[in-house]
């Protein structure tokens, strides 16, 4: 290991000993001038000296560095090897080619870096390309019985055959295949499912001043469903109008049965009649069966929508129905199409029957004419008085063909002959076949009396008995005869059902029913069958997860339901961004959801509606199809190295740079025999590459060997080997408390190097851009995400304090400072650490847990890097921790982020000021809550949190041409329930919380004073 700097024994340079020189030379030979510009022999000698004297300030400086430097060494610390950059690349096929492309493991992928040299980056696992894309994104949740489409997905519910056919008119909108960032398992939203049922009749539902509708419900179990269904709070009743669903003006429950008043007119559907819509506002969690189901219409005495005498319209309250004088097939037309529209109800008109007379004789001109062959006659001629009336009335209806008698419960063609005068009813039965017509600039039902018989009513003079009718009423209702609906149907969720087979055999049928699914889940349709496997997804999260989210299971479509599904999880259940791999079993088969069939994969929340878990949803900012994970290195073909004569501590130079981990081979054919060779291949297979020729003996026989950091712990069976990363150099030990490779004509050992760029690696977002090989078929390249994680060789300053810390700790974890120092040690992106014993990562006391929380420099980018050194960093403390530390006791996340926001108004008098005054404040802002430490200060510690009191000296500090009015500060935070905003004094204690930048805004007014 190189030696590094120290403390500075002697600070002085070459300059500050010549000016010393000259100081002493000035008092012990004044007589001679020490003059380096025009130097005499003396001078020269002396800048001799001094140059001589700086050269052993130097090594004298380097004293404390040396030191160190051998003490690590003595420790047996090597620096720690580059960290490749890990990221996500996804890749698509070329368009019109084919179905998918198989892409092996270790792919080799081309990024750009910041000065264009290129950056090679390899597939970590099997990947295949598929053509399939995701179609349709939706969640869904039986316990609260929401639908909320994601991205695509089912059309929302529609009630009626008209209303959807209105929506269609609309234009769609285009299919996207990128979804928008969305919440996983929030239900929080408005979903587009129904559950309700819809009840059509073509008159009784038929609603209008002074008409009730009456519904009678019995469950499968007998129970009265009208005394539910009048509970606003869990159902709603709506009937259709002319501008839609509206509710009932009144909702009432009588003798048992549901009545509905409204008096607005129903409209009519061509497709059903008139329909009733009962629509649960709960989600039901079993089903609800009907076992019967019926229907009745009662009506207060109201008068009729109309009158008309032939085609002349009449008041409704009195009137002559066949006017003053009789005419044989005169026509009056009492109309109201709400009423007649009532199939099979009793109709009832009530009225006040009264007459007139009216004298029609001849003119004065008739009855000259009629006298003139008769003057000369000397005897007058007197004329006989007739009487008439409408002595015989028909009753009809039109029934879409023609006029047809009606059906009275009674005899009543006489009623109008003028011998009856009181208060009388029209009774009859709604026929079926009642149509509306047109006449006289009304289209309705109406029920036509015509004069059939009246005598004498063309002679004159004649006394003409005409009826008045007064007091005209109609009545409708069913006598206790309740109908059955003449269609039902259902809508669960966003699917609607036809039961009206069921209603009119009377059988049962659910009404209201949960959603025909599990648990809680997001849907993920694909729009077809992927050829080969594995198939991979990338979820990007928005905020890096704190230790525990709600346990999920994958599960898949087959034409029967959905099956359970193995995937390789690289996101821990989506507590972190990362890919998961698919392996579509061979009856994976497109499956209806909400009527969307497709090939479905389900993300599960098995966790249940249990309030005491963790309900943390992380917010998936992408997810993308076709996404591998891919890390920054290159693996080097082989490379042989041959021995004449095995010596202790042999070092061979590596013809790689950068290498961050290796593969060594050792031909151990000397040390062992046949049998012993052919046992240790069966007994460890992945470490021994043996080879045998034709006849079946061994012609070749490697063993993998392990790097180590030193040889202090090896023993002589060993198969021990050390990297110096900084020489590029393995070493071997001294054969004698560890194994060496042995002498031999062939090759002693094989190097296969993987080497990386460090910190060169990491690239930003859509510069890894091109295949490498074997990119045929492949179109577009890209890593949506920025490569991270990438480091360069450890630093001898690093390697100096963790071997300090080894020393302190004997390598082993015991206190909570031994934890820190380790995490600190082991890489120097991490900036903060914090490690608290009983606590979880809330700040709440967890018996048990050690929490330890890591803060990356590049914690603004996101949790990549913190993803990318977990499990290692994870894996070392675990076996360096002297107590016994299960895996699920060690929590290794990341800190409690407060993101801080502050808005500020100031005034300023010269509108030339603001903007530098807005920038002022904006990055004095930015720089008071930045938690990085740089120089002149640490920046903010876990659990320290900045206050108002703070931020209000820090602004009032500042000096710009304006003035501060006001600022308000508001702290976000997220844990086990979710995301929280709150004022900065309000924040819960939290020791592994820290304050970093949110959005600052600065509000500006000019001063007008």
């Amino acid at each position: 290991m190189k030696h590094s700097k120290g403390p500075l024994i002697d600070p002085r340079g070459v300059g500050q000993l010549r000016e010393r020189f000259a100081e002493l030379s000035a008092s012990f030979v004044p007589e001679w001038r020490f003059d380096p510009e025009n130097p005499d022999a003396g001078t020269a000698l002396a800048l001799i000296f001094i140059n001589q004297m700086a050269d052993n300030i130097g090594r004298l400086n380097r004293l404390y560095g040396k030191y160190h430097t051998e003490f690590a060494n003595l420790v047996g610390v090597n620096l720690l090897p580059a960290v490749p950059a890990r990221g996500i690349a996804v890749l698509q096929l070329a368009s019109d080619t084919v179905e998918g492309v198989a892409l092996a493991s270790g792919a080799k992928l081309l990024g750009e870096g910041k000065n264009g040299e290129s950056i090679i980056f390899e597939t970590l696992s099997d990947i295949y390309i598929t053509g399939a894309r995701l179609r349709d994104l939706v969640a869904i949740s039986p316990r609260l019985g929401k639908i909320i489409p994601i991205m695509n997905g089912p059309r929302p519910a529609r009630l009626l055959s008209v209303m959807e056919a209105f929506e269609e008119e609309a234009p769609l909108e285009e299919i996207s295949y990128t979804p928008a960032p969305f919440s996983l398992f929030d239900f929080d939203g408005e979903g587009i499912e129904k559950n309700a049922v819809l009840i059509y009749h073509s008159s009784i539902l038929r609603a209008g001043q002074g008409m009730s509708i009456r519904i009678k419900a019995l469950s499968k179990d007998g129970k009265n469903l009208a005394e539910d269904f009048a509970n606003p709070k869990e159902y709603k009743l709506l009937l259709y109008g002319e501008n839609g669903f509206i509710s009932p003006d009144s909702v009432s429950l009588e003798d048992g049965a549901l009545s509905l008043s409204h008096n607005t007119e129903s409209k009519f559907l061509d497709d059903g009649g008139y329909v009733l819509c009962i629509e649960k506002k709960t989600a039901p969690q079993d089903d609800i069966i009907l076992s019967e189901i019926r229907l009745c219409t009662l009506c207060d005495e109201t008068p009729p929508a109309f009158v008309m005498h032939n085609s002349d319209e009449q008041p409704v309250d009195k009137f002559l129905p066949f006017g003053e004088t009789a005419s044989l097939y005169d026509e009056c037309y009492i109309g109201d199409d709400r009423l007649f529209s009532q199939q099979g109800a009793d109709i009832s008109l009530s009225f006040h029957l009264s007459s007139q007379q009216k004298l029609v004789t001849f003119t004065p001109k008739q009855e000259e004419a009629e006298l003139k062959v008769i003057k000369r006659k000397p005897r007058a001629i007197l004329f006989d008085t007739a009487d008439t009336c409408p002595e015989k009335v028909s009753f009809e209806y039109y029934n879409g063909i023609g006029w047809k008698n009606l059906a009275l419960k009674s005899e009543l063609s006489s009623l109008f002959d003028g011998g009856f005068e009181g208060t009388f009813n029209i009774d009859f039965v709604c026929p079926d076949d009642w149509q509306p017509i047109t006449n006289g600039g009304f289209s309705a039902r109406m029920l036509r009396m015509r004069i059939l018989q009246a005598d004498n009513c063309y002679l004159q003079p004649c006394i003409h008995t005409m009826p008045v009718i007064s007091d005209l009423r109609i009545k409708c209702s069913y006598e206790g005869e309740w109908k059955l609906p003449q269609r039902l149907e259902t809508v669960c969720g966003t699917i609607k059902r036809n039961h009206t087979d069921k209603v009119l055999s009377r059988k049962d049928f659910p009404v209201f029913s949960p959603l025909p699914y599990g648990c809680d889940a997001v849907y993920m349709g694909l729009d077809e069958k992927p050829k080969g496997a594995p198939v991979s997804f990338l979820f990007d999260t928005a905020e890096s997860v704190l230790p525990s989210t709600s346990p999920l299971t994958f599960e898949y479509s087959t034409i029967s339901g959905f099956k359970p599904l193995k995937v390789i999880d690289g996101t821990r259940g989506l507590a972190r961004s990362g890919t998961v791999l698919v392996l579509p079993p061979n009856d994976f088969a497109a499956f209806p959801v909400e009527g969307v069939s497709h090939f479905w994969l389900r993300l599960t929340d098995t966790s249940g509606p249990s309030p005491k878990r963790s309900r943390f949803r992380p917010l998936i900012k992408r997810l993308l199809m076709n996404a591998v994970d891919i890390i920054n290195r290159e693996t080097l073909p082989e490379e042989d190295f041959f021995i004449d004569v095995s010596s202790p501590n042999m070092a061979f130079p590596l013809a790689a740079k950068n290498v961050y981990k290796a593969k060594v081979y050792v031909s151990e054919m000397p040390l062992h025999s046949p049998a012993a060779m052919e046992q240790m291949a069966r007994q460890m297979p992945d470490k021994v590459r043996i080879i045998y020729d034709f006849l079946g003996n061994i012609t070749s026989f490697f063993v993998l060997w392990e790097e180590v950091e030193s040889f202090d712990v090896s023993r002589p069976s060993d198969r021990h080997y050390i990297i110096d990363r900084a020489e590029s150099t393995i070493i071997f030990g001294d054969g004698v408390h560890v194994m060496i490779p042995p002498a031999q004509s062939g090759a002693a050992f094989t190097v296969s190097a993987l080497c990386c760029d460090g910190q060169a690696g990491n690239l930003p977002a859509e510069a890894v851009s091109a295949v490498f090989e074997g990119g045929l078929f492949l179109g577009e390249v890209y890593n949506p995400i920025a490569t991270y994680g990438g480091s360069d060789l450890e630093s001898v300053m690093s390697a100096q304090n963790r071997a300090a810390s080894i020393v302190c700790g004997r390598n082993r974890l015991v206190s909570e400072l031994d934890f820190v120092r380790e995490v600190l040690s082991y890489s120097d992106a991490i900036e903060k650490v914090a490690c608290i014993s009983g606590l979880d990562i809330w700040g709440k006391q967890s018996t048990g847990t050690i929490t330890i929380a890591v803060m990356l420099c590049d914690y603004s980018d996101g949790a990549h890097s913190f993803t990318g050194l977990h499990d290692g960093l994870k894996a070392r403390l675990l076996s360096r921790c002297e107590a016994t530390v299960s895996p699920e006791d060690m929590n290794l996340c990341e800190p409690s982020y407060v993101r801080v926001s502050v808005d500020v108004w100031i005034q300023v008098e010269n509108a030339s000021h603001s903007f530098e005054a807005q920038n002022l404040i904006l990055d004095s802002i930015r720089d008071f809550l930045d938690p990085l430490a740089r120089e002149g200060r640490e920046g903010w510690e876990m659990g320290v949190l900045p206050t108002d009191t703070q931020l209000r000296q820090m602004l009032h500090s500042l000096r710009f041409e304006g003035r501060i009015t006001k600022f308000i500060v508001t702290a976000r935070y997220i844990d086990e329930s979710g995301a929280h905003e709150t004022a900065l004094d309000h924040l819960p204690k939290n020791p592994f919380s820290i304050a970093i930048n949110g959005e600052h805004r600065v509000f500006m007014e000019l001063d007008n004073h």
